[in-house]
């Protein structure tokens, strides 16, 4: 699903998991879009500041499973 939206939003036919995301062209505004589609997919909301310490899908996807932890109250 992160891959996807990461796609979508910077305009790529594919994103592999360890792709960065600077490296692929994102700017601030790419960065939320990606946030926001993630939060209408998860309902997970992800800090801007996020996005650039994680600036891969894999490490992505471990900071929202983190998120999902606290947002579940673990």
């Amino acid at each position: 699903m992160l891959a996807q939206i990461w796609a979508d939003v910077l305009g790529m036919e594919r994103i592999a998991l360890e792709d960065d995301f600077v490296d692929l062209g994102g700017n601030s505004l790419a960065a939320l879009r990606i946030i926001a589609r993630v939060y209408e997919a998860t309902g997970i909301k992800m800090p801007v500041r996020a996005m650039f310490d994680n600036l891969t899908v894999a490490s992505m996807a471990v900071r929202l499973k983190e998120l999902r932890g606290t947002d579940a109250g673990d």
